[in-house]
């Protein structure tokens, strides 16, 4: 059930503002179940055995685990601009704020409750609060002058958490932490150049300043690694990446 209400102005003849607020209900949502490992709930290996699975394996699946209700809202500014002998520019200002809050949880089968392993643990449960970033904003700044045209994207994600195992070889004893991998800049670029009506050349670069994501917790790492990236957010470790496009219309 999604309820939504939002309201547009028209600031000046140039800028425009939407603002748009909503709360979005989800029953029965579809999500990982707690991991039932024997490291993490002693017992709980003589399930993963019944699997046909060696008892030290961590074994989890899809359930309808909870109720979750979302709330938010999106502010846009936007507006537009021409410098006589610079060209036209248009920009965009957008913020989004939101939080998810887990209503109800599935009942725990009572095979789990003897072995004390909840159906949809709390870190299962912060997974899901924090799917996508908290907050998020957007500045873009459009160009057009003759033949040329440029877009310049800046995007500020704001804190993403994220739940992850130990290794039992790095950190014994095994067992769930939490990391953030957000409150990170990213800048896009790009520039054109129109030969004439139907041939186009675009170079881009798509996380221009190479920025990565924090690296995980050293609790996180295999015993052969030394460092590593989270690769689970809005951008990875691979860094920036970077492109020439030549277009032709007809």
């Amino acid at each position: 059930m999604n309820v939504s209400l939002g309201f547009t102005a028209r600031l000046t003849d140039r800028v425009n503002l939407a603002v748009d607020a909503y709360q979005i209900d989800v029953k029965d949502r579809i999500a990982r179940s707690t991991a039932i490992r024997e490291a993490l709930y002693p017992g709980a290996g003589a399930l993963v055995a019944a699997a046909g699975l060696n008892p030290n394996d961590s074994v989890s699946y899809f359930i309808n685990a909870a109720d979750s209700r979302t709330r938010g809202v999106d502010v846009t500014l936007d507006g537009s601009f021409r410098l006589k002998d610079a060209g036209l520019f248009r920009w965009s200002a957008a913020y989004n704020h939101n939080s998810t809050e887990v209503t109800d949880i599935a009942g725990t089968p009572s095979v789990l409750a003897a072995l004390n392993v909840p159906v949809f643990s709390e870190a299962a449960q912060n997974t899901l609060r924090y799917l996508a970033p908290r907050q998020k904003a957007i500045f873009t700044v459009n160009w057009k002058k003759e033949r040329w045209s440029a877009q310049l994207r800046q995007t500020w994600f704001g804190e993403i958490k994220r739940i992850a195992f130990t290794s039992a070889s790095v950190s014994p004893p095994v067992r769930e932490i939490e990391y953030d991998i957000g409150k990170i800049w990213v800048t896009d670029l790009s520039v054109g150049y129109d030969f004439d009506d139907n041939l186009n050349l675009t170079l881009s670069a798509s996380n221009l300043f190479n920025e990565k994501p924090n690296k995980l917790p050293r609790e996180l790492l295999l015993p052969f690694q030394s460092a590593a990236y989270a690769n689970n957010g809005p951008i990875t470790g691979a860094g920036g990446f970077y492109s020439a496009t030549l277009s032709y219309r007809w």
